[in-house]
């Protein structure tokens, strides 16, 4: 994959903060991920903005199930499997 040299100007305390938490990934890793992360997440919210305008906003239950689906890893409720 081809790669470009990029300059940025960002807040010393947070590049200070990003070096220390990239350590041998080092800085051009760490930005490579950040960015694709906020380019994924800007593509999920355009997508949900399209969708609530086709079928409508999600309902109270709709959005509980999904906050469910995404804390319990199991898929079980919470309940462990019956003995």
């Amino acid at each position: 994959m081809a790669t470009e040299k990029l300059s940025a100007t960002v807040e010393a305390e947070l590049l200070a903060e990003v070096r220390a938490i990239a350590g041998p990934r080092g800085l051009s890793n760490f930005v490579t991920v950040a960015l694709r992360h906020e380019v994924e997440r800007m593509r999920l919210r355009e997508f949900l903005d399209e969708l609530a305008g086709e079928i409508g906003p999600p309902d109270e239950r709709m959005i509980a199930d999904a906050i469910d689906a995404l804390t319990d890893p199991a898929g079980d409720g919470g309940h462990a499997p019956a003995a």
